[in-house]
């Protein structure tokens, strides 16, 4: 048992290491691909001043890669330890995520992912929702 629990956690951490050294190189190039864009900008328009430039948010479509979501979602539930709500487990997702609560267009989109995640497993039986207080519906794992 003991065994099986440590190779398990192996695993996971040489998945997660591999993850960083992925988004290392990602971000490597992310970099150059920025100072070729700049280069080019300047071109056009040598006195701009780019440091300040806004900086737009990243879009809600590559939130989670693939199967991350059901993880995730997975992930709040258990650590959660009671039925949840979509929002609470909305809410746990984006930080988890490190994505700002405060932003209403993400926490909308991330929030219709969930629901669609959770009507999902529900349909595949599991997960199960329940009516809790009047018409609020809260989501666990089933047994």
């Amino acid at each position: 048992m003991t065994e099986d629990v440590l190779s398990a956690l192996l695993n996971r951490r040489r998945e997660i290491t591999g993850r960083i050294e992925e988004c290392r190189a990602e971000i490597k190039h992310m970099m150059l691909t920025l100072e070729h864009l700049d280069a080019t900008i300047r071109e056009f328009q040598p006195e701009i001043q780019l440091e300040n430039a806004e900086i737009s948010k990243t879009r809600p479509g590559t939130w989670a890669g693939r199967g991350e979501s059901l993880r995730l979602v997975y992930e709040v539930l258990r650590l959660g330890g009671r039925p949840m709500t979509v929002a609470e487990i909305t809410r746990e997702v984006m930080r988890e995520k490190g994505m700002k609560a405060h932003d209403k267009v993400l926490t909308r989109v991330i929030n219709r992912r969930v629901s669609a995640t959770l009507r999902a497993q529900r349909d595949q039986g599991r997960v199960v929702s329940v009516e809790e207080k009047g018409k609020v519906q809260v989501w666990c794992i089933s047994d």
